[in-house]
């Protein structure tokens, strides 16, 4: 085979094959039936979370994400040290927070109407500050 049969065949089978399968995806594609593939990517998001949330509303933000059952499961916990300054958030303050964690874990699993619950409580506390529900877009904060 000469070179530049050799080179038009590949380009031709690559084209081909990137109009029906994209060689980049705009997002990685989470199997939402492997545990492993589904912890991995929501220990990174949990990581990327902390990064981007530390010190938000001058509060330390932990966040634990799991996911069972076909539901995702959030706990978001501030330091008690923090208390005074979680006093001071209003209703909008949280709703902005959570809607965007949920945000990023919608499309982290690119699955957009995965039910989301969580709680936010203070680290040393028995009982949440506040518990919410996301689902379809729609946020409910108690």
């Amino acid at each position: 085979m000469s070179i530049k049969k050799f080179l038009f065949t590949g380009i031709t089978t690559c084209l081909i094959a990137s109009s029906t399968i994209p060689i980049f995806a705009s997002a990685p594609q989470v199997d939402l039936n492997n545990p492993l593939s589904i912890s991995f990517v929501l220990d990174q998001l949990e990581d990327k979370l902390e990064k981007s949330s530390d010190k938000q509303y001058k509060i330390d933000w932990d966040f634990e994400i799991i996911y069972n059952n076909g539901k995702v499961l959030v706990v978001i916990e501030y330091d008690k040290e923090d208390a005074k300054a979680f006093k001071k958030l209003t209703k909008a303050d949280l709703e902005k927070l959570v809607t965007a964690i949920a945000t990023e874990i919608t499309t982290t699993l690119g699955k957009q109407d995965i039910p989301i619950q969580g709680i936010i409580i203070e680290d040393d506390a028995a009982q949440p500050t506040h518990q919410f529900s996301y689902n379809n877009g729609k946020l409910d904060i108690k």
